[in-house]
């Protein structure tokens, strides 16, 4: 289970990204869709940007290099 402060990376347009989860989940509906407000470091040029992700997709992310570029793909800023 994914918590505040803890370490995640995604990979967008190629580039790593590496930031933590700075935010709680939260209900959509009462379907628990957990969204986390986390914050990404480009590790090359330090941008930041800012996503909400979904928990379920961020704990398969962990094994499955392609649904971490799903999930920044999927969102938008």
């Amino acid at each position: 289970m994914f918590k505040i402060g803890d370490n995640i990376w995604f990979i967008l347009g190629g580039l790593k990204y590496e930031g933590s989860i700075t935010g709680p989940g939260f209900d959509i509906n009462g379907n628990n869709y957990k969204l986390w407000k986390i914050k990404l470091t480009n590790v090359f040029s330090n941008t930041i940007i800012w996503k909400d992700s979904d928990l379920e997709l961020q704990r398969k992310a962990l094994d499955n290099l392609s649904v971490n570029e799903s999930i920044l793909n999927y969102l938008t800023l």
